[in-house]
């Protein structure tokens, strides 16, 4: 476990820091003056816009409209209508938990579906936003209608927790269970393979 930790995870950790390292010693002017050497004897010039404009020129107010029309339509389809036992909860947007690799206590790579309140909440929030910056997008109000109970379930008190309250996976103990079994707050898919969170 841990050499797979030392050979697997260190590299790709020192390979981000070094790119961090990189772009933080140098201005995008001074990298991109550097020559890239190519295949073989060949050497060639990094060539870069002179205009400074690396994305769109022009973007049209239509055209933009049209994107938040499009990504509107698509939070709305998205966003959850019918319920699924302790596994999809209406009016959450379904978020993913991804390992890309083998990690001390999480397990092995795998994704999985989650629900947990930091997704509601942030797409809630950025959506009652943009109403109030725009009240003709009456669209968005059925979202933030549908949202705004489900985020409550996250709370305890005056705060919020990332998952919500569920049956447990397994046994939370040696010996003995509690009587009741009390619930826990965890992934609703992503099993965990150790008593690392009492799933």
């Amino acid at each position: 476990m841990i050499t797979t930790f030392i050979l697997g995870v260190l590299p790709k950790l020192m390979k981000k820091i070094a790119c961090f390292l990189f772009f933080c010693t140098f201005s995008f002017e001074q990298i991109a003056n550097l020559w890239l050497i190519g295949w073989g004897s060949s050497v060639v010039p990094l060539q870069i816009p002179t205009s400074g404009v690396f994305a769109q020129t022009k973007v049209t107010n239509d055209s933009l409209q049209t994107d938040i029309a499009r990504a509107l339509a698509y939070l709305a389809a998205e966003q959850v209508k019918s319920p699924v036992l302790h596994q999809a909860f209406v009016g959450e947007w379904p978020a993913y938990m991804q390992m890309h690799t083998r990690f001390v206590l999480l397990g092995t790579r795998r994704k999985a579906r989650d629900s947990n309140c930091f997704t509601t909440a942030a797409v809630h929030n950025t959506l009652a936003e943009m109403y109030l910056a725009d009240t003709s997008l009456r669209q968005i109000l059925p979202m933030l209608r549908a949202a705004y109970p489900e985020i409550l379930t996250y709370a305890t008190g005056q705060q919020f927790n990332f998952w919500k309250k569920l049956p447990p996976y397994r046994d939370l103990q040696r010996g003995p269970e509690p009587n009741p079994v009390p619930w826990v707050r965890r992934p609703t898919h992503y099993r965990l393979q150790s008593r690392y969170i009492n799933n």
